[in-house]
């Protein structure tokens, strides 16, 4: 993006939100919700419209060592508030794919998604022994777009026609991180 603000440098003991793993149960405490609603889930890979056999089926396929899957709570008052995950985890070359999502409406727009995401490269990187980590993002998804330049995430290209809304194609933006670019802005 242009003009965007320079990569913000967070430290791990400041943040507002952790990572634990996901449950089961977290389907009930509001993932299910999440999922079923189309204003949450527009920018989604999966789209709308999971139920809970659905979900049942992700979880169990988001475990190691392919993939690691968290739910993301707030510190304050640990109220579960979203979704990360880290998959296509490839050992053999050390990098990975990356999703997450903050579903719960009153906890979007605060940053904490930001935060949530540094959290989950931290993961990848210090726990896993990653080397690289990437996505891909909608181009109208602006909130994910700031989020990861926020974190300090390189721009590499864009995807023509990536995504299908439902309604028409757009185009992705693909974003990674290096462990290199990591130590560097957040040590």
């Amino acid at each position: 993006m242009t003009g965007a603000a320079p990569p913000r440098r967070f430290a791990a003991d400041r943040l507002r939100v952790y990572l634990r793993p996901i449950e089961l149960a977290d389907i009930d405490r509001g993932w299910l919700a999440w999922m079923t609603d189309p204003q949450i889930t527009r920018h989604l890979m999966s789209g709308p419209n999971q139920t809970r056999e659905s979900l049942t089926a992700y979880y169990h396929a988001s475990q190691p060592p392919k993939a690691r899957m968290f739910a993301i709570c707030r510190q304050a008052d640990d109220r579960y508030v979203g979704n990360a995950r880290l998959h296509a985890v490839d050992a053999t070359h050390r990098k990975a794919s990356y999703g997450w999502l903050i579903g719960d409406k009153a906890s979007q727009g605060q940053g904490l998604g930001s935060e949530a995401l540094f959290a989950l490269v931290r993961h990848g990187f210090l726990a896993l022994g990653l080397n690289r980590v990437s996505t891909s993002v909608a181009v109208d998804n602006l909130a994910s777009l700031r989020a990861q330049e926020r974190v300090g995430f390189v721009r590499e290209g864009l995807l023509r026609d990536y995504l299908w809304t439902g309604e028409r194609f757009v185009d992705a933006v693909q974003f990674a991180m290096l462990r290199r670019d990591f130590d560097a802005l957040h040590g």
